[in-house]
């Protein structure tokens, strides 16, 4: 039976965020709870920390706390630090730089949880990130001790992990709704929360919670008919962001390195009509740029056709950015869909080496993914090129193979509207490499982790978390990988104008491009500098 004394405060926790824009995901599950007849609110601490506290901001930022990808974490939480957060003693933590950011941090996130629990709404729902997991238990926490009759449900990606469930639902959360998060959500807010049993919450879809100790979980049920689902309400909006959208959720294919495909199961999708008609309806708004969140754009040709032709028909005067994959994009379908109004592609291409594409299980040609890349590029199209570096065994060779054909790609493109980003391999939880490490050269180990002023179970629950990767065989020139590319990356940028540095770390600048008679090659004194061999590589230098 529906028990409509329940209502919702959804908290937009701090994400790093650097502006205003609209929350996709909390607005999504705003529509939809409302949509049923819910009382809801959305509550904007990440615009209140931005605002309020931009040095707050600024010094977490700086810190790099959530760096847990070149720490090699997999459950991608600090735990040292998210135990000196959580439960430290501010007199004990002997960095007093360090000391006050979380003594500020606390402060924080003690008057926002004040603010959301003062409210009159008695279920509190946040979704965790990495990049927020301190904040959100920060004020669950202070919300649990000073307001015990809130109900606090978590959701977010850091749900989909199973070793997870113990530290959220130790003193943080009632409840956690795993993935897709509204039918289990609309299913627990039927629910008298103050008297309900275990076996009425066992039937509730994608929910995790704890009775008697135990951790017990519903059915993982997914929603099927992703076209009933009521738009988001961006009304409230500046027309200045571009707006997210999304036409599907799960991703056609299953890279090894990728959490995406395992995260969502089964690949659903909207009917080109509804997307249309959301997009017509935003437009009249005053919204002219949209984003979408797709893993990819072009899982089927006749969709993206049939989609593009609908855009150009409806003559709406919009423009659209989204991800694809770098295939399957002849040179007539990149012009229709830039007739469409698709402005920018971020392309997943990872790597071009055939040995690291078969490691990755991208299923791609690297020659096709190229001609993609310039014909993209010729049309006028943005693009971005996402790359992984440092992976396992990779080779001077591969790396070097890869240097060529960015030198060859930076010197054909025609128009200065690309923009490169390296990224570190990272092992993630439940993925193809999680799952076979030795396979894939990887090898997966515990840390012990004891805090003295902590107890037993909160000890043995953050040490269960404490899991890290390496690499089986050392790579060779890790660290001169890391500064040559970020060099690149920065020396792109300058030559397109713009500076996007996506690399976390200090690095020594040096100049890697040089530029003769409208040529550019790369600097042998640079690459001397930073320590990386020239060898194989002489016909690229000036």
């Amino acid at each position: 039976m529906k028990n409509q004394k329940n209502s919702v405060v959804l908290i937009n926790a701090p994400i790093f965020q650097t502006d205003e824009s609209p929350n996709f995901g909390l607005l999504s599950l705003e529509a939809y709870i409302k949509g049923q007849g819910f009382e809801t609110k959305i509550h904007n601490s990440n615009a209140n920390c931005l605002n309020n506290s931009r040095k707050l901001f600024e010094n977490l930022m700086s810190l790099t706390l959530y760096n847990f990808k070149q720490q090699g974490i997999i459950y991608n939480i600090i735990i040292d630090k998210f135990a000196d957060f959580i439960y430290s003693d501010l007199e004990k933590i002997n960095d007093l730089h360090f000391r006050t950011v979380v003594q500020n941090t606390r402060t924080f996130a003690e008057s926002e949880a004040r603010i959301i629990a003062e409210s009159k709404e008695n279920v509190i729902a946040l979704a965790v990130y990495s990049s927020n997991v301190i904040f959100v238990c920060l004020v669950s926490k202070y919300i649990k001790k000073n307001y015990p009759e809130k109900k606090i449900v978590f959701g977010g990606p850091l749900t989909f992990f199973k070793p997870n469930w113990n530290l959220f639902l130790h003193g943080f959360a009632d409840y956690l709704v795993k993935g897709e998060g509204e039918l289990g959500f609309l299913e627990l807010l039927k629910l008298d929360l103050d008297k309900v049993s275990s076996t009425e919450l066992k039937k509730v879809p994608n929910l995790i919670f704890k009775s008697d100790k135990e951790i017990m979980h519903g059915p993982n049920i997914q929603l099927e008919d992703l076209d009933s689902i009521p738009k988001p309400d961006y009304s409230n909006f500046s027309r200045k962001f571009p707006l997210m959208l999304s036409a599907s959720r799960g991703c056609t294919f299953r890279c090894s390195f990728c959490f995406q495909s395992i995260a969502w199961r089964k690949f659903r999708s909207k009917k080109v009509e509804t997307m249309i008609g959301e997009i017509k309806e935003y437009s009249k708004l005053g919204f002219k740029n949209f984003d979408f969140s797709d893993s990819l754009l072009n899982w089927d040709d006749e969709w993206l056709e049939s989609f593009a032709n609908a855009l150009i028909k409806e003559n709406l005067g919009i423009t659209w950015n989204g991800y694809f994959r770098c295939e399957n994009l002849p040179l007539e379908r990149i012009k229709l869909l830039k007739k469409s109004g698709l402005k920018e592609l971020t392309f997943g291409v990872e790597n071009f080496d055939k040995e690291a594409l078969n490691l990755f299980n991208k299923k791609m040609d690297a020659d096709e993914a190229q001609k993609v890349l310039l014909d993209c590029n010729k049309e006028g199209l943005d693009i971005t090129m996402n790359f992984i570096y440092n992976y396992p065994n990779e080779t001077i060779e591969s790396f070097n193979f890869n240097l060529r054909i960015f030198l060859s790609l930076l010197n054909n493109f025609e128009n200065k509207n690309f923009e490169i980003k390296f990224q570190h391999f990272h092992v993630y939880t439940d993925t193809i490499i999680f799952r076979n490490p030795e396979k894939f050269g990887v090898e997966i180990y515990p840390v012990p982790f004891k805090n003295d002023s902590l107890d037993e179970e909160t000890n043995k629950i953050l040490e269960s978390l404490n899991l890290h990767w390496k690499f089986t065989n050392e790579l060779t020139y890790s660290n001169e990988k890391f500064n040559l590319l970020k060099n690149l990356q920065r020396n792109i940028d300058d030559l397109n104008m713009r500076r996007h540095d996506q690399f976390e770390g200090e690095s020594k600048e040096v100049a890697i491009l040089i530029k003769k008679d409208s040529r550019l090659f790369y600097n042998k004194q640079g690459f001397e500098q930073l320590g990386y061999p020239t060898d194989g590589l002489e016909d690229l230098f000036i």
